[in-house]
This record gives C-alpha cells, structure tokens and sequence, in this order.
C-alpha cells in the first residue's frame, strides 16, 4: 500500500506544475487593468505626435523657403537703366572712362530738402559726389549740375541715378558717395561725352 501511493503522488505531481507553470504564463500574457494606458491608446498617441512633428516640419521648411526667396530677391533699380550705359564696374576694370572733376550740384532726394553737392568724378555710367551726410545704399535721387563745354557754353544735366556705395572721406570733408545713372537723354550722353573727352586731352598735355 505504501508503495502504491508512493507511485500515486509521483504521478500527480509533474501534472500539477504543469498546471502552475500555466497559470503562471497566462497571468503573465494577461493586461493589468489599472496599471497604464492600452495599447490602442499608446498606438494612438504616437500616431498624433508623429503627426505633429510632420507638421511641425512642414511649417519650419515654408518658413525657410520664404526666408531664401526674400533674401534672393533682388534691389528694385531705377526705371528702364539702360544697359548699354550701365555703370555697373568689372573687376580690376571700369566700364566707362571717369574723369575727376570739382562741378558744384544739387541732389533732391524724396523726404528730403534739396543739397547742395559737388560733383567730384564723372562718367557715362554715373558720378562721384561729396556729401555731408551718408548716403542709404540703393536710394534713388535726382542730380542737377551744369558742364562746362569746350565751347565755353553751359550744358545742363538733370539725371536719376541710384547710390552704389558710399563712405566717409576725411580729406574731402564728407562722404564720397557714388551714383549709377539710369537712363540719360541722348543730348546729356553727348554732352557727358564730349566733355570727358575734353578732359582726357587736356590731362594727356
């Protein structure tokens, strides 16, 4: 009798940690209710952040777009600048011949009382004046001077013309600002002309 109980109980036994080892596998599988968010809940919320984190980039990216198209965009310049008469200067070279000069002028500028300039270089493509005050860059103003021709007769050129640069020049007592011409009637083209080559001569004697 003893022997077959002892049988019995040995039996039974792997049986019973099988059913534990079950148990143990399926609590272990089983969601606690309480203890954080479901799965669909999680699944949901990272759905809605990566959605956000899209849009989020999406915004940043027309905002850099818009930033480098305002930054591309060019200087609006005078009305119908002649290319041709462009003053616009190459490298280690200028376009047109200059010739210094001391002419006085008037400079009228929107906002401003007109001034009273001098005049200090000139070409086809634009002047040289001396100012008391600086110039903002790309500020458009007319300029008013008249030129002594060779033949001793005045001519005078009323222009407009756009500040390219301009700097503080202390032999001149003022600011040495250039302007480029827009485009010049074909009288004011000859006489510029002709009393630049005017100049040239004289200065070659």
């Amino acid at each position: 009798m003893e022997i077959l109980n002892a049988e019995k109980t040995t039996d039974t036994e792997p049986e019973s940690q099988a059913v534990e080892v079950e148990k143990t596998s399926t609590s272990a599988h089983t969601p606690h209710k309480g203890l954080g968010p479901k799965p669909d809940e999680i699944l949901k919320s990272l759905a809605e952040a990566k959605e956000a984190i899209l849009k989020a980039q999406e915004r940043d990216e027309s905002e850099a777009t818009t930033l480098q198209q305002a930054s591309l965009r060019p200087t609006p310049l005078i009305p119908s600048v002649d290319d041709e008469r462009d003053g616009t200067l190459i490298p280690g070279q200028r376009k047109f011949r200059r010739v210094n000069c001391n002419v006085r002028a008037k400079m009228m500028q929107s906002g401003q009382p007109p001034e009273d300039v001098r005049l200090c270089d000139l070409s086809l493509g634009g002047i040289g004046l001396i100012t008391q005050r600086n110039i903002p860059m790309a500020s458009v103003c007319h300029v008013k001077f008249r030129l002594t021709m060779p033949s001793g007769h005045l001519f005078t050129v009323v222009a407009a013309a756009q500040a390219i640069y301009s700097a503080y020049n202390a032999r001149q007592h003022g600011f040495k600002t250039g302007l480029r011409f827009g485009k010049l009637p074909d009288e004011a083209v000859a006489a510029i002309t002709e009393f630049i080559a005017d100049k040239t001569r004289s200065s070659a004697l």
